[in-house]
């Protein structure tokens, strides 16, 4: 084979694959996924924080519920946060009497 043919081919395919590697190029800078939070608008980022005010207003007032409730009574007694959560427990456990084992129910 004559080094002249050859190299004249080999450059042809240098220029195809350049063209396609420069298409390749063009379609990868178009539009990207955005990473991260979205843009919100002022409109509804104002909607958001009346929700939100709202929201913790109502929070404080149920802590303020709570402390004047436990004031009135005094604090929770021992015995009753056990059986508070011993409720809780037993809410989500069941004790099978036959075997002698608790399984999830």
């Amino acid at each position: 084979m004559d080094i002249r043919k050859a190299i004249h081919e080999l450059r042809q395919e240098q220029e195809c694959l350049d063209a396609f590697i420069a298409a390749l190029e063009a379609r990868q800078t178009g539009p990207r996924s955005r990473r991260g939070r979205k843009s919100v608008p002022p409109e509804e980022r104002a909607q958001v924080s009346k929700r939100m005010t709202a929201y913790w207003a109502a929070r404080r007032a149920q802590r303020v519920t709570a402390a004047a409730t436990m004031s009135e009574t005094g604090p929770p007694s021992p015995q009753a946060i056990f059986d508070r959560r011993l409720g809780r427990v037993n809410a989500f456990m069941q004790f099978d009497t036959v075997s002698g084992c608790s399984q999830a129910i």
